[in-house]
């Protein structure tokens, strides 16, 4: 069961880019290769992260993405 926190992080790895998505700022970042075992699994927290996030957004969203 996933439980939804104020902020999802997760460091980068040669494989796999820095995930931080933070509830309080809005500042949504996805930095680095991304290049997962199995891609799927890796995003699934994201994803369900995001769906919770968005269902009470903050007044401004920043996505940030550099690969």
């Amino acid at each position: 069961m996933f439980e939804f926190t104020d902020r999802y992080f997760v460091e980068s790895t040669s494989k796999t880019p820095k995930i931080d998505l933070d509830k309080n700022t809005g500042e949504l970042k996805i930095i680095g290769r991304s290049l997962p075992e199995d891609a799927k699994e890796f995003y699934k927290p994201v994803l369900k992260w995001l769906d919770y996030y968005f269902q009470s957004p903050n007044v401004t969203t920043i996505y940030y993405s550099k690969f």
